[in-house]
């Protein structure tokens, strides 16, 4: 029964994902645009900073160059270009900058264009290296030590803070593997991880006398997601690609809310988004045929721009509007 409905809901998924396919289609043949993120004036975010994850392309890339020319405090956490989701890279701007990475092809190239994107010439100083992989738990742990140190140095030895968090890192309908910690790779890196590095930063984003915000990047794939609260690893035969990308997108949905019901909401907010159906690298390392075919053929038609994906992110995490809203979902 259960996999019968799973079956109806992944049917009902990609009729939803053709819709608004069609409807990204139709704004381009017409001209209509995208709607746009309304962002503060550059240098408006000096004396804040944000941990972003997945920088070094797409959607996570286009965000920290929105944050960068607002001068903000930038840690991104960027995979390596293999595919894998370790080690990570996480880069910091304008004050004190963090990289961590074996190979630093891909982050070296992402800071070079985020660089291109600021005019002020202090954004790029102070670089150090640093190690993440978010199917670690003692990484996770490590690198939250690590973050705490940095903003500490930023903040000339006072208490460390923390203004944004964006959870944007995630693999999508990859083949079964298991994390370092023995969980299933797809709802260990999209959503325990996450989950275990916001609540290590968790103090440091309550530390702040302004409003702090995490958002956490879903999926319009969470429709079809079911909670297998028996068997969550989703062994003995019971996994599929799409059924536990469903799940842990699900579960970032299911997270945000409850998450958001237990900050005192004048402290911090908690956002979860889909950045639309998206013209990204997530698609070509996946083992889903239906889904590397879709984008091979009507990506550069029916897909966004990384840009344009990230704008939902951009909003959630700085529209003034927002403040008094928590725990939903935007798309």
């Amino acid at each position: 029964m259960s996999s019968l409905y799973f079956n109806l809901l992944a049917t009902l998924l990609w009729l939803k994902i053709f819709t608004e396919s069609t409807a990204i289609f139709l704004r381009k043949v017409t001209g209509l645009g995208f709607p746009r993120a309304t962002l503060p004036e550059s240098g408006a975010l000096v004396s804040k900073s944000v941990v972003i994850t997945g920088a070094n392309r797409g959607v996570g890339l286009e965000t920290a160059k929105a944050f960068a020319r607002l001068g903000a405090t930038v840690m991104m956490i960027i995979p390596r270009t293999n595919g894998s989701i370790s080690p990570h890279l996480l880069l910091l701007l304008y004050t004190q900058v963090i990289l961590g990475c074996r190979d630093l092809t891909a982050g070296q190239a992402a800071l070079e264009e985020i660089k291109g994107c600021t005019e002020e010439p202090k954004y790029h100083r102070n670089l150090h290296l640093h190690r993440l992989d978010l199917a670690s738990f003692t990484s996770i742990g490590a690198f939250a030590r690590q973050v705490r140190q940095t903003l500490q140095q930023v903040n000339n030895g006072g208490p460390p803070q923390l203004h944004y968090l964006i959870n944007n890192a995630g693999v999508m309908m990859t083949a079964e593997e298991r994390t370092e910690d023995g969980l299933e790779l797809q709802f260990g890196a999209n959503y325990l991880g996450p989950f275990l590095l916001t609540h290590l930063l968790l103090d440091l984003l309550k530390a702040g006398h302004d409003q702090a915000r995490i958002v956490n990047l879903s999926s319009i794939s969470h429709n079809a997601g079911l909670m297998a609260f028996d068997n969550l690893n989703l062994v003995g035969g019971a996994y599929t690609p799409l059924k536990a990308y469903a799940q842990s997108k699900l579960a970032t949905v299911l997270w945000s809310r409850q998450l958001a019901k237990r900050l005192p909401i004048e402290q911090v907010t908690v956002y979860s988004v889909h950045p639309g159906i998206v013209q990204t690298e997530l698609y070509a390392r996946s083992v889903n045929r239906f889904a590397r075919l879709c984008r091979r053929l009507a990506g550069p038609l029916a897909f966004t721009t990384a840009e344009q994906g990230a704008q939902t992110t951009l909003y959630c995490a700085l529209e003034p509007a927002l403040a008094a809203e928590s725990g939903h979902y935007y798309k």
